[in-house]
């Protein structure tokens, strides 16, 4: 990491007229990673700027792209002939010859071109009262104020972004406290999820689902509601009362997979193959010591595949991220965010997906694993009570197995992400486990 703060210490900062001899990177503390062997590799980094003249510290999130020998000043160059966002201080792009480096200051972004002014505050006094009419923003009401903060920045894929506004009613004078959520895209399926958070919103009770508030084509904007709560962290599996949160969180999933959904998105066994397969040929190219392991994995659940019963699966509106980072805690219910990646297909899909996630992060934190089984069966067995459909146990073991294999160990591999990597083989072990229904140590 202090290589790479020198190497951003001197690309990002102009020295013309001694200008960029005040700013100093204190800190540089690594963000995400992405990488996908043969094709492209990203990184980000938040860096603490010290101005050395006015002993002030600034907050700055850069991002990366690792490019081919050779490639990166042709990288540069394209991204150069875009419109960027002026920076005060630091550059908005910059090439590293020695790491063969492109690197993008925030809230410049290759693919999110229309970030800056999801920040432009003149811009969002202008656009918010004709926009989002949902929120009482007309004639009678007055915005006042807003503030935006960064609720999550995934480089070239989507910023979220929380935005605090005070209404003021221009009769009384009274001041309402409103907020609310815009997240960016790089493309149109921002649009999708509007829609389909729009079937969903008024199908579930409560606190479950964001609402959505409107659709801005020309930002690539979604807007939505905010919902209280608060994200489920992995140090909560250790907790006492972790088993009535679980039956909680049972609860929401499968009044969500109750719900009615049209859409044309699906999610089938054959894109479940598809990523068992990549992960097994990413493993061959990144990492030749589990070769054999996940590839006899990838091998077993292939052929299991054509015997779990999938001609009597229900479809059911799946989640298709379901971690519980999703899950947002209220007094006591449990809330669903982030609806990106809903679709349709089976429900056990993303069962499979919550356990592993489950799973992962209480070995992270050191849980016991007998704990966390019991905690993952009292899961199922609330789940498998508030549906009206029979849950197959061979199949939910498959997807379990599954789930082990396409998205904690591919995720690891490809984040390249070292304390993960560390647990690869314990991920691995519960993957036989549920594969092979084999019996607990």
């Amino acid at each position: 990491m202090t290589l790479m703060r020198e190497a951003l210490q001197k690309g990002l900062f102009s020295q013309t007229n001694n200008e960029g001899d005040c700013f100093v990177i204190e800190a540089c503390r690594a963000g995400e990673q992405r990488y996908k062997p043969g094709k492209s590799c990203i990184l980000s980094y938040h860096l603490q700027i010290l101005n050395t003249k006015t002993k002030s510290v600034q907050e700055q999130i850069i991002y990366a792209r690792l490019c081919k020998p050779g490639e990166g000043f042709s990288e540069f160059e394209r991204a150069s002939r875009k419109e960027l966002f002026a920076l005060k201080g630091v550059r908005p792009l910059v090439y590293l010859p020695d790491v063969e480096m492109v690197v993008w200051s925030f809230p410049n972004d290759r693919k999110l071109t229309h970030l800056p002014k999801m920040l432009d505050l003149p811009f969002l006094y202008d656009l918010l009262p004709r926009r989002l009419t949902s929120l009482g923003l007309h004639q009678s009401k007055y915005l006042r104020q807003i503030k935006a903060d960064i609720i999550h920045y995934l480089p070239e894929r989507s910023c979220m972004i929380r935005y605090e506004l005070e209404l003021e009613n221009r009769k009384s004078g009274e001041v309402v406290p409103v907020a609310v959520f815009g997240k960016i895209y790089p493309d149109e399926s921002g649009g999708e999820v509007y829609c389909i958070m729009g079937q969903l919103s008024g199908q579930m009770e409560g606190l479950k689902i964001a609402k959505p508030l409107g659709y801005d084509p020309e930002l690539r904007a979604l807007w939505q509601s905010e919902i209280p709560g608060r994200p489920f962290k992995q140090e909560e599996i250790a907790l006492p009362d972790c088993g009535k949160v679980m039956a909680q969180m049972a609860v929401t999933v499968a009044a969500f997979h109750r719900t009615r959904l049209s859409s044309q998105r699906q999610f089938r066994l054959e894109d479940m193959k598809a990523l068992l397969k990549e992960t097994d040929d990413t493993t061959k190219k990144t990492c030749p010591q589990l070769t054999d392991r996940i590839g006899f994995l990838v091998h077993s659940l292939l052929i299991r595949s054509e015997t779990i019963g999938c001609a009597s699966l229900p479809i059911t509106p799946i989640h298709g991220d379901l971690k519980i980072g999703n899950m947002l805690i209220h007094e006591d219910k449990v809330g669903l965010i982030d609806m990106d990646c809903v679709c349709l297909g089976d429900p056990l899909y993303d069962i499979g997906s919550f356990i592993a996630n489950f799973y992962h992060n209480g070995i992270l934190i050191g849980s016991d694993e007998s704990k966390m089984r019991a905690l993952v069966e009292a899961f199922c067995r609330v789940y498998s009570e508030q549906v009206e459909w029979e849950v197959s146990q061979e199949r939910l073991h498959w997807h379990i197995a599954a789930a082990f294999i396409y998205e904690i160990a591919r995720r690891s591999i490809r984040q390249w992400n070292v304390k993960r990597m560390e647990h690869l083989n314990q991920y691995l072990d519960l993957s036989e486990r549920y594969c092979f229904h084999r019996q607990e140590k």
